[in-house]
């Protein structure tokens, strides 16, 4: 009886331990996010355009591994720490969270510039896989989403919600 109520107890409690521990990991990077879309319109604002190489941005220096790059030789736009991946995405005008391991479970993050040639500037939102609606980063997107959208980049595998 005893065992039985241990079980039932840690399948209700960990579910919940997972969502808590998502959370919280979710806010350390939602403000780094916002702290590398601050340092562009600041960037922005002394040059009068963005910047794809986030060593010129006025901002403490970026911890983690930035020997990976997107598309081509390494340019000082991306680099990972903790498991995450962040990426200045300087032809769309944004920065771009995403999980580089399956083990962490958040919803990608985008956060486009403000003076991005792009109908999402200056908006942010979440995405999660459309085939996983009960997922921890699905719960954690609706969570900060008001309002479902169709996600910028059109891919039928999302769902997106801005924040």
């Amino acid at each position: 009886m005893v065992v039985l109520i241990i079980g039932i107890l840690a399948a209700v409690a960990l579910p919940q331990y997972e969502l808590a521990v998502a959370k919280a990991r979710m806010t350390d990077i939602l403000q780094r996010v916002s702290d590398l879309k601050k340092a562009q319109e600041l960037y922005y604002l002394a040059n009068g355009e963005y910047s794809n190489d986030y060593t010129a941005l006025d901002i403490d220096a970026v911890p983690g591994d930035n020997s990976f790059t997107i598309g081509g030789p390494k340019k000082n736009n991306s680099f990972c720490w903790e498991g995450i991946c962040y990426f200045i995405n300087y032809s769309s005008g944004e920065v771009y969270a995403w999980r580089s391991s399956g083990k962490i479970k958040i919803p990608d993050i985008h956060w486009f510039f403000d003076n991005a040639s792009s109908p999402f500037a200056g908006k942010r939102y979440c995405s999660y896989y459309t085939s996983s609606p009960n997922s921890i980063d699905a719960k954690l997107c609706r969570s900060l989403g008001t309002e479902k959208v169709t996600c910028a980049y059109q891919q039928s595998r999302d769902t997106c919600y801005y924040f």
